[in-house]
């Protein structure tokens, strides 16, 4: 059984999509399972088909299952699942936070799983729709638990969300008609930016395992949408007699939890709901719209104008190679580098999106990790060119100077990688320093990867020469960034403040970015996101420092663990 995980923030149509999916033979609509304890279970709540959950039809044998050896305390993982909650998610910014929230969990996780799995056997389902949201939870079912699950990020313009927060509305789910939660403004703002920012954070460096949806798209067009994602998820979508155009025809669903809407069992259009573009206040909408800018604005939704901007057509990239990301991880994880598993993902999943026909660029290859990582992703018609002279030098931390036979070594090694990870002839060599080698590269640069010399003159030659050829929406990625001193300082000068190149996020040392024209709040966005980081720069110089003093095994409170390394 396969999961599908509707992330990202509230009130952004996820109950409405989750039930669409949940009428397709196949496919359940579990409703917000994150919320089943506390409002389900410990407070009496009613399944969307009117019963109570411990006398549901589905529901009540799910809940025999997995109490059957031990009763399941809900109360127990109510309390449980507070040791990761929303509130912690600036706290995953911190150093082994995300490691110490997981374990904190106990047996929260590996009940949350059986709980799954009996859905599973008492439905009978191929796809389990989830539409918690919680970034954070997805993290628990990704990380503690066997599930397969991809993560489907539901985005919505936040002036919509603020008006739909702002309505009264009874809470029908409970057996005593309660009024609903309410948010204001600084309170969504809040949330959308967190939430989204988590949900990238967490999910956008997973290969095949994360799609974004914008809801006004999808209202626009949903039958192009329920195909996109019945094809990420590798399923059929079967929804005759559900769907016709963009009527929609309710049939029973058993949600757990979700908008009180869940209980509509009337036919109802798939429409817009533009109610805040007449109702909303200007001040409420410019504020909105203004502090969630450097979030908002990744998804097309705009600070001026009520209509979001046009995105790219190619919303789900397809797989074009033979090979998948954990044989090919499990390939080349044991060669000298110092790239990590998330890193090898991040480009992975950049090789991956490169239409047939555009080239991948990167400088500096050593052993050819990173080089085979991306050649196994890319399709066969990319080119992918490897520039690095294997002159010795510059080889690693500390590694400024060597000797000619050490570069000889690196090559053979380099060579000898790929031909035993199958991508010999995929990729072309370019042994010469960077600096000279643009003239032996032609054509423009779809994905550009950095991890060449580390001093602030190469880095900054680097970003500009190679830099200046990757084509709109093209993607850059530079290793060493906040760990290297002369690396991060280039970067400072040349991308921090910079109206071409919008800066995604990093994983550890891999700063990414994407080539765009930016206005200037996307470059205040940008110096704000590289201002953010630079703790992590503290922390790798004091990390260096106890190293260098012989006192490591003190940087374990950084997060640090001793003879790791800091890329």
């Amino acid at each position: 059984m396969k999961v599908l995980y509707i992330g990202g923030t509230g009130r952004t149509g996820s109950t409405l999509l989750d039930r669409i999916l949940g009428s397709a033979p196949g496919w359940f609509s579990g409703g917000e399972l994150a919320f089943l304890w506390r409002h389900g279970l410990v407070a009496g709540g009613l399944c969307a088909c009117g019963s109570e959950l411990r006398v549901c039809e589905v529901w009540a044998p799910v809940l025999d299952a997995i109490g059957r050896d031990a009763p399941i305390d809900a109360q127990r993982m109510v309390d449980l699942r507070r040791n990761f909650w929303s509130i912690h998610l600036p706290l995953m910014a911190v150093p082994g936070e995300t490691k110490r929230r997981l374990d904190s969990l106990e047996e929260f996780p590996e009940v949350v799983e059986r709980l799954y799995n009996a859905v599973g056997d008492v439905t009978g389902c191929r796809v389990f729709v989830d539409s918690s949201k919680e970034p954070h939870y997805s993290m628990i079912l990704r990380e503690r638990t066997d599930l397969d699950i991809r993560f489907l990020h539901l985005v919505r313009d936040p002036r919509a969300i603020g008006q739909s927060w702002s309505r009264r509305r009874s809470e029908t789910g409970h057996r005593d008609a309660v009024e609903m939660e309410r948010r204001g403004p600084l309170k969504v703002m809040g949330y959308f930016n967190v939430s989204n920012l988590a949900a990238e954070r967490f999910w956008r460096d997973e290969p095949g395992r994360y799609l974004r949806v914008r809801y006004e798209d999808f209202v626009e067009n949903p039958q192009k949408w329920l195909a996109v994602i019945a094809n990420f998820m590798g399923e059929d979508l079967d929804l005759t007699g559900v769907l016709d155009g963009k009527m929609f025809t309710p049939g029973p669903t058993h949600t757990v939890w979700g908008n009180p809407n869940r209980f509509d069992a009337e036919p109802r259009p798939i429409r817009s709901d533009d109610a805040w573009k007449k109702e909303q206040s200007k001040l409420t909408s410019l504020f909105l719209s203004v502090s969630t800018f450097p979030v908002s604005s990744h998804y097309g939704y705009r600070v001026v104008g009520k209509e979001p901007k046009p995105l790219a057509a190619e919303v789900n990239a397809p797989v074009h190679s033979p090979y998948d990301w954990e044989e090919t991880w499990e390939v080349v994880k044991g060669w000298q580098g110092w790239m990590r598993e998330a890193q090898g993902k991040a480009l992975w999943n950049a090789a991956e999106r490169v239409k047939p026909g555009g080239q991948i660029v990167e400088i500096g290859s050593f052993h050819g990790k990173s080089a085979a990582v991306l050649a196994r992703s890319a399709a066969r018609s990319v080119t992918v060119v490897a520039i690095d002279p294997h002159a010795g030098n510059d080889r690693g931390p500390g590694e400024w100077d060597g000797a000619v036979e050490d570069g000889q070594a690196d090559n053979s090694a380099f060579l000898a990688n790929l031909a035993s990870a199958g991508v010999a002839d995929r990729v072309t060599h370019v042994r010469e320093f960077s600096n000279l080698a643009s003239g032996l590269v032609e054509g423009p640069i779809d994905v550009l990867y950095i991890d060449g010399a580390h001093g602030y003159g190469p880095a900054s030659d680097d970003i500009t020469r190679w830099g200046s050829r990757v084509v709109v929406g093209g993607e850059l990625f530079i290793h060493d960034v906040y760990n290297s001193l002369f690396v991060t300082l280039a970067v400072l000068r040349h991308l921090s403040f910079s109206r071409r190149w919008r800066y995604v996020g990093r994983s550890r040392s891999l700063a990414m970015y994407e080539r765009v024209d930016l206005g200037v709040f996307g470059s205040v966005r940008n110096l704000a996101l590289h201002l953010a980081s630079l703790p992590w720069f503290v922390r790798n110089a004091c990390v260096r420092l106890l190293r260098t003093l012989g006192l490591e095994k003190f940087a374990r409170p950084l997060g640090h663990v001793p003879g790791e390394g800091m890329y």
